[in-house]
């Protein structure tokens, strides 16, 4: 890969990243996502919406982690 569109893949991903609230632990989804994006190979409309919702799903679990590692950590 050129360095050249190895830089464009990082910046979209870490705007990605930005966008979703720079979750933890969702950097190859980012960079995958990227890839396809500047390849002209975007998932289609469906395909993004599920993969969107799926996404949406695994931030709110993150978060559920999150806190209750954080309610353990009080007692």
């Amino acid at each position: 890969m050129s360095q050249d569109k190895d830089a464009q893949i990082r910046a979209r991903a870490h705007a990605l990243w930005e966008a979703e609230g720079k979750p933890h632990g969702r950097d190859a989804l980012h960079w995958d996502q990227a890839t396809r994006e500047l390849d002209g190979s975007a998932a289609a409309p469906q395909d993004a919406a599920e993969e969107s919702a799926q996404d949406a799903i695994d931030v709110i679990e993150d978060a559920k982690t999150a806190v209750a590692a954080k309610a353990r950590k009080k007692k």
